[in-house]
């Protein structure tokens, strides 16, 4: 079982403000919400069977995903739900301006774009709630957040699963780019991938450029989470 340690560098740079005000609330918010709707789903779908896709960063519409899900799943056997869920969030580099208060003192112009401050905290807390109880296979990152995560120890090795993947989409230089040292494994590993090949959430409004795909180190059903993973790299729409 893995164990993903969020440190004093994680909690500093993800959380601001009094964040034990509220967080206490989103937990209990996403307990209940996840025991109500989880005990309906167990009774039906065995837990091998069904997989969380986390898009981190941009507000999706998830009505739009339900059509992804019914193609990946009727491309695949053992599959019977596969679920799509955002978590927005602000840019990993605005979080650290806005907590150096640059975002005041020097203001940029897409600044006016970024998720206000009550949005960007709840979806900070909803991520290491997530993470935290070991929810969902499959995230997708920003690259500075892909990273933090993965000294963390927060994702799966993914560099034999590669092996097996149509060289046409791997880019060596983004793969050496991507490797990671974890704080318990100093020999850095693949794993993640670049997004930018995945054409399936067009229209969903998740913006795939800059970011990478992961497989979650708990995941119980890896080779299943890498059939979907290679589904969405594979430009499938």
């Amino acid at each position: 079982m893995y164990d993903i340690k969020l440190n004093k560098t994680v909690v500093q740079n993800h959380i601001r403000y009094d964040w034990w005000k509220y967080v206490l609330l989103v937990i209990f918010t996403i307990l209940i919400w996840n025991g109500v709707t989880s005990y309906k789903i167990n009774k039906a779908i065995p837990q091998d069977e069904r997989m969380e896709v986390f898009l981190v960063g941009d507000y999706i519409y998830e009505d739009n995903t339900e059509e992804i899900s019914i193609k990946i799943m009727e491309s695949m056997e053992g599959l019977q739900k596969l679920d799509f869920i955002g978590i927005p969030m602000n840019p990993f580099e605005y979080q650290q301006r806005q907590m150096q208060g640059l975002t005041q003192e020097e203001p940029r112009e897409e600044d006016q774009f970024m998720l206000d401050p009550q949005t960007d905290m709840a979806g900070q807390q909803k991520l290491m709630v997530m993470i935290g109880s070991q929810s969902g296979d499959i995230f997708i990152f920003e690259e500075d957040m892909y990273k933090l995560y993965a000294e963390q120890g927060a994702f799966m090795d993914i560099a034999d699963y590669i092996k097996n993947m149509d060289p046409s989409l791997i880019d060596i230089e983004d793969l050496e780019d991507l490797k990671v040292a974890s704080e318990e494994d100093e020999t850095a590993k693949q794993y993640g991938l670049p997004a930018d090949s995945i054409k399936a959430f067009e229209g969903t409004g998740y913006n795939v450029e800059g970011k990478v795909i992961s497989i979650m180190a708990y995941s119980k059903k890896p080779d299943k989470a890498w059939a979907v993973m290679k589904w969405l790299l594979e430009g499938n729409k």
